[in-house]
């Protein structure tokens, strides 16, 4: 990598992706980032400057530039996402950050942010399970949180995240996101025969970590599907499990909450109380984009500056492929 150069046109190509959210970045320039990161750190493997390039310029396409593109109605198209939000907290963890599991909030003393209750509250608070932060399905083995009791812990893993979970199935398992075991598998008309026999259903993913996405196609189940209508290439259908998306977005409220930083939750009690009514009772506006080529899990917060009120508030989470791509 030492007797690489930097491609030209390097400094043009960041000011599109400082004015264009969500582009594919070219590979010539994650190598020419991981070639100044190289020179910068000489000590480094040839994957770890790949690796951090790779998150560098894919979360700059992520980070700098619109609120949404695909509602008109709750932004301009010229305003950028960066005069209109402050960053309060951002995490990002690559696959070998197996040592860097950082837990959030506090442990002396013990209280649920949720529910209120300590260890000693009637009834008391226990905080026996670890909590969190993002949920595991999305790909986080890393970052945690002291501030969530056992009860509240159970409560969004059975009510929520399940809906999370069918919403985002085709993406994580299109993905490579790290599953219990191996990577997500989506399988809409999964289930089993009347003998108990895991019914023979089309499907997505379910391999081993760092191996290609697997794509099954059964007769008679179009659930999944490939379509040759472009000569170009192809495109990839999946259907969607049934899920309520206003529960799919409370969990994701839930790690909004969770990432505030403390003395930032007294200004946004509001989601505290949105998140311990029973339902999801607000209308929430959620949007999904496609952030190709991170690798790991990377979660950022914003807030919206006092004086853009007309616009949504913001959290994002991304989760992804678990293998180096060298």
């Amino acid at each position: 990598m030492s007797g690489e150069s930097p491609p030209e046109g390097f400094s043009q190509y960041l000011e599109r992706v400082r004015a264009s959210p969500f582009l594919r970045v070219p590979e010539s320039f994650v190598r020419a980032r991981a070639f100044f990161s190289s020179q910068a750190n000489p000590g480094r493997t040839p994957a770890w400057h790949w690796l951090r390039a790779e998150e560098t310029e894919t979360c700059r396409v992520a980070d700098a530039t619109l609120v949404n593109l695909r509602d008109e109605s709750l932004c301009d198209a010229n305003v950028r996402f960066d005069a209109v939000y402050r960053p309060l907290r951002r995490w990002c963890f690559a696959p070998g950050d197996s040592g860097h599991t950082p837990t959030e909030g506090s442990q002396v003393p013990r209280r649920c942010s949720i529910c209120g209750r300590t260890g000693a509250s009637h009834p008391p608070a226990s905080f026996r399970k670890v909590a969190h932060l993002v949920p595991e399905l999305l790909g986080n083995r890393w970052l945690k949180t002291f501030d969530e009791c056992d009860d509240c812990n159970e409560r969004f893993g059975r009510e929520y995240e399940d809906d999370l979970g069918k919403m985002t199935g085709a993406i994580r398992a299109l993905g490579g996101v790290r599953a219990k075991r191996g990577t997500a598998k989506h399988k809409p008309r999964g289930g089993q025969e009347a003998d108990g026999t895991p019914r023979k259903a089309s499907s997505i993913g379910g391999n081993a970590l760092g191996s290609p996405v697997t794509i099954s196609l059964h007769p008679g189940d179009d659930s999944v599907a490939i379509h040759h209508d472009d000569p170009r290439g192809f495109t990839l259908s999946a259907e969607t499990q049934p899920f309520r998306p206003g529960r799919a977005a409370k969990a994701l409220a839930r790690v909004a909450w969770q990432a505030l930083p403390a003395d930032r939750r007294p200004a946004h009690s509001s989601l505290r109380d949105y998140l311990r009514a029973p339902g999801p009772p607000l209308e929430e506006r959620l949007f999904t984009a496609w952030v190709p080529g991170l690798h790991g899990l990377h979660v950022g917060l914003w807030e919206l500056s006092q004086a853009q009120r007309e616009y949504p508030g913001s959290t994002r989470t991304w989760s992804s492929p678990s293998a180096y791509p060298i």
